[in-house]
């Protein structure tokens, strides 16, 4: 089976996801405006990649302060998952009633924003888990 480099797929897509975001802007395509709507998906299972390859290399030394570390991590990576997939899936839905509001530049935009915090977010809180069990390794 194939190593896939996360980090690397993120990189691509996000790079994606600005070009997309760039070309929407400027020449006001609908076909370019769907093709932003088709990256944002592929963003999120990448991130959901991510998380489950964290999940399964994280350490369980000390079931106290270990466990507390995964449950920090779990926690912020839970809510911060959930808000984001839920905005996602109103403007979803919103757009079955009004046609025209993925071709909102607004919303275009602010969801753009939203979905760089999301993923500094996720990338923070495993950074954050990384180092404290780096900590409890070295004591």
């Amino acid at each position: 089976m194939q190593r896939i480099n996360f980090k690397l797929s993120l990189i691509i897509s996000n790079l994606l996801l600005v070009v997309s975001l760039i070309l929407a802007l400027v020449l006001d395509i609908n076909k370019i405006y769907s093709l932003y709507w088709i990256i944002i998906p592929v963003v999120m299972f990448i991130l959901l990649l991510l998380m489950k390859k964290y999940d399964k290399q994280g350490l369980n030394i000390d079931k106290e302060k270990s466990s507390s570390i995964i449950r920090t991590y779990n926690d912020m990576t839970t809510v911060a998952t959930t808000f984001y997939f839920l905005i996602y899936l109103m403007i979803m839905f919103y757009e079955m009633f009004n046609e025209s509001i993925k071709h909102n530049s607004y919303l275009i935009i602010c969801f753009f924003i939203l979905t760089l915090l999301y993923e500094f977010t996720l990338i923070t809180s495993i950074n954050n888990a990384k180092k404290e069990t780096i900590k409890l390794l070295n004591k």
